[in-house]
């Protein structure tokens, strides 16, 4: 890590971090550091963030942190991947799935602008670090991982470049067209596909674009958190959100986009 001030890179001295100009960053007791020198809470409200913890805790997203294992051994065979950033990390899903399946295996890096989802990573999550801190400014030495993951969160194409080693590979998840349409046929009239996010990417080589789709049953306590975890909840009225209320149970179909990525050489 190093100092989001002045650069420098930081020492651990007892329970903080501080580099050579006497920056200093404390350890929170679940383990993280607040890089962000921002003095408000950023991110989204916790209310999304126990939203998304409740729901992705039901492993609805298992078989995309699956996929995402999956690739990440695939290009292991082909160069040695031992440092591995999870950008926008969110509650830390993915990183502990990978936790889970390969203890210790990989050191894990997760990013989010979000305390409040650091700490429910940091609390869950006690083999991999976790840093409150922008992807728009990493506070993480240049050529540092060789893998990176960036699931349903803000790119920053020269950043991320920045802190990945030449060749480093890295994944982008993003919803392809009918990802959670069945949901969207409650809420509103008049549903919509959505429109795949295209990357011009100038740092990357494109290597890979995969789709995953599969179709989840989930009840109504499950329906909820999936809302309030999506920018549905407060994108949508109130008024088309109440129309979930008597809605036990619903098949909904997941669609993900995923696209990988090989850092320039030079």
């Amino acid at each position: 890590m190093i100092c989001p001030k002045c650069k420098e890179t930081l020492t651990k001295v007892n329970n903080s971090y501080k580099c050579v100009n006497n920056h200093s960053y404390d350890i929170s007791k679940y383990g993280y550091v607040n890089l962000l020198l921002s003095k408000t809470n950023c991110g989204d409200p916790l209310e999304s963030i126990r939203a998304r913890n409740n729901f992705l805790s039901k492993d609805y997203y298992k078989p995309l942190a699956d996929k995402i294992q999956k690739l990440i051994v695939y290009y292991n065979n082909s160069s040695e991947i031992k440092n591995i950033l999870d950008c926008g990390c969110g509650t830390g899903y993915y990183s502990s799935s990978i936790q889970k399946v390969y203890p210790n295996r990989f050191n894990i890096t997760g990013t989010d602008i979000s305390k409040d989802a650091i700490m429910y990573a940091s609390k869950k999550d006690k083999l991999s670090s976790y840093i409150v801190a922008s992807s728009a400014s990493l506070p993480l030495e240049d050529n540092t991982f060789d893998f990176a993951y960036i699931v349903f969160a803000p790119l920053f194409e020269e950043e991320l470049s920045r802190v990945l080693k030449p060749n480093a590979i890295f994944i982008k998840v993003s919803p392809n067209v009918k990802h959670l349409y069945e949901l969207k046929e409650k809420i509103y009239d008049n549903p919509y596909l959505n429109e795949p996010e295209v990357l011009n990417l100038s740092c990357f080589e494109k290597l890979e674009n995969l789709t995953l789709t599969y179709n989840i049953t989930t009840n109504s306590a499950d329906i909820q958190d999936l809302v309030g975890m999506t920018p549905y909840f407060y994108k949508t009225s109130k008024e088309n959100l109440e129309r979930l209320n008597n809605v036990n149970s619903l098949d909904i179909t997941i669609d993900f986009i995923i696209e990988v990525y090989k850092k320039a050489a030079n």
